[in-house]
Order: C-alpha cells, then sequence, then structure tokens
C-alpha cells in the first residue's frame, strides 16, 4: 500500500508540476508536500515546524529557480542555451538548493546530499543531450522533453532521498 501511495504522490506532484510549470507558487508547494508526505510514516511523524519551514524553502527555491530559467542571457548558440544558458543554470541551482535543504530538514547526510545533487544533475544533462541529439541528428522523436524532464527530476530526486538502500 505504500507504494501504491508514493507512486500516487509521485504521479500527482509531476502532473501538477508540469500543468503549472510557470507557477512558481504551486510548483514550490506541491513538491514540497510530496516530499513531506514521503518522509512520513503516519501523522505521528508530522512535525509541524520543520515540514512547513520546508515547504516555504521549496517553494522558495522552484521560486529562484523559475526565475533563473527565464533570464535571457544573450546567446543565441544552441550549444550555449542547451547546456550553458540560463535554463541549465536554474536545475543545477535548484537541484543544489534543494538537496542541501534536504540535507538540512531531514537530517540526511552530507553524503546523501551529493549524491542527489549528482544524481539530479547527471540526469538533467543526459536527457538533455538526448534532446539537443534527437533535434540535431533529426530523429524525430516526438517527446514533451519538459515533462519528461520534471517526472525525470522528481522521481529522481524521490528515489535517492528516500529509497530504503539510500537512507
Amino acid at each position: 500500500m505504500e507504494i501504491l501511495f508514493r507512486l500516487l504522490v509521485f504521479a500527482g506532484s509531476a502532473w501538477v508540476s508540469n500543468k503549472y510549470a510557470d507557477g512558481y507558487w504551486v510548483v514550490g508547494p506541491v513538491f514540497g508536500m510530496a516530499v513531506v508526505s514521503y518522509s512520513m510514516k503516519s501523522l505521528n511523524d508530522l512535525n509541524i515546524f520543520r515540514h512547513a519551514a520546508f515547504l516555504v524553502v521549496s517553494t522558495l527555491i522552484y521560486a529562484l529557480v523559475y526565475r533563473i530559467s527565464r533570464l535571457q542571457w544573450g546567446n543565441d548558440t544552441d550549444l550555449f542555451n542547451y547546456f550553458i544558458g540560463s535554463f541549465p543554470a536554474a536545475i543545477v541551482t535548484g537541484s543544489v538548493l534543494m538537496s542541501a535543504a534536504h540535507a538540512i530538514f531531514f537530517n540526511k547526510s552530507k553524503e546523501a546530499m551529493v549524491r542527489g545533487i549528482v544524481a539530479l544533475v547527471v540526469s538533467f544533462y543526459f536527457l538533455t543531450f538526448l534532446m539537443y541529439f534527437n533535434e540535431k541528428s533529426h530523429l524525430g522523436l516526438q517527446l514533451q522533453w519538459i515533462t519528461l524532464m520534471i517526472a525525470v527530476w522528481q522521481g529522481m530526486y524521490l528515489y535517492i532521498f528516500f529509497s530504503k538502500s539510500k537512507a
């Protein structure tokens, strides 16, 4: 039952995050609530201060990520925009800040934090490379890349910090 609950929470969070990706006052708290729900085994585990603070931090981090991603850094080369531009910088920033916040609020080790940062950044750049290769080689894969990136990022985050083997 716990696995089904977690899958539903993940699917709901990814769906809302995709639908309202430009609504930083939506995505931040929704993903924050997903993280909080993963952290609790029962209502007795609810820590109002810690969980509310994490929701606020999650919201502020996503607002920052959204703001950075909307910057226009003035470089028109595809390679720059795909791999170094404001959107990749926003994802890397969010990956670092969310992993650090998780380590602080949920008492995870520095190793778990670093593992989270690396996994999130590597998975983002892997998908970015696939998207770039698809476009430049004219493979014609008709994927909703942003939807895939959101789902993979959130899934990786939840797996890294909540899988039994990684605790």
